[in-house]
């Protein structure tokens, strides 16, 4: 009863929502300090009772940081009434409640807690595959558009409505608990008016939108080499001047004699 009492009195506070790469901070504030000896900080999973420590500060040994996390945690402010620790570089499975535990004498621990959710940015991936058919009128265009993150993320198709509804669409968790999102939409050639369409990810929550450009060139006559072109004119250049040699000789001779045609 003593302890659950003392526990209300930690505040806790810090950061609840981050995505990976970035910093976390936790802090605890124990106003009332007679008895404690050492702060311990820690970290359970939300669907396991078991708990890691990370750090822990006292008078006596000071502030110790536990191997595993020695180059991703900082511990700041460490006294016995004020806690506060930094990850730093969050990862997914940083996803969890961290304790700040004010172990007094003869109390027992009076704890604080706070939980991080972590969000990870949609990862996209992009591309095209023709579909074959021995008809060029009938030949049509997948467009694959797949993006990775945490939560789902989401896809549409910068096109009109009636394009959109093509679409086709799957999803897929994955171990780390991000989310897959797969959306491939198959277009004829004749409904690609620009050579492209846009895939555009977003993210619930969050006003933010990618755009991912995938490109389809349509078929073109082949052009003839350079050189070839030059041969070409070549031989037109040629041709153009011996007929204009033959002509000056021709009236030339018809001039001495008198006789033109």
């Amino acid at each position: 009863f003593i302890a659950a009492v003392l526990c209300a009195k930690v505040k806790a506070f810090g950061t609840t929502k981050a995505y990976v790469h970035e910093e976390a901070t936790f802090s605890c504030t124990l106003p009332e300090t007679a008895g404690v000896l050492q702060v311990t900080w820690q970290k359970t999973y939300k669907d396991d009772r078991t708990a890691e420590n990370l750090a822990t500060h006292s008078e006596k040994y000071g502030t110790t940081i536990l191997p595993s996390y020695s180059t991703r945690v900082n511990l700041s402010d460490a006294d016995l009434r004020t806690t506060r620790i930094t990850l730093r570089n969050v990862t997914l499975e940083d996803e969890a409640c961290y304790i700040c535990s004010f172990n007094a004498y003869p109390n027992g621990s009076i704890r604080g807690q706070i939980c991080l959710t972590v969000y990870s940015k949609p990862e996209i991936r992009a591309e095209q595959r023709e579909i074959s058919s021995s008809a060029v009128s009938e030949k049509k265009v997948m467009f694959m558009c797949s993006a990775t993150g945490k939560p789902a993320p989401e896809i549409r198709w910068n096109v009109t409505e009636s394009l959109a509804k093509l679409a086709a669409q799957q999803s897929v968790e994955n171990a780390d608990k991000t989310v897959t999102v797969t959306s491939n939409l198959t277009l004829e050639l004749s409904q690609l008016q620009d050579g492209y369409v846009d895939c555009v990810v977003s993210t619930p929550g969050q006003t933010e939108q990618i755009h991912k450009r995938i490109y389809y060139e349509k078929e073109r006559i082949p052009e003839p080499p350079m050189g070839h072109s030059f041969e070409v004119m070549g031989i037109v250049i040629a041709v153009v001047l011996i007929t204009a040699v033959a002509v000056i000789l021709v009236m030339r001779k018809a001039k001495r004699t008198g006789k033109y045609f």
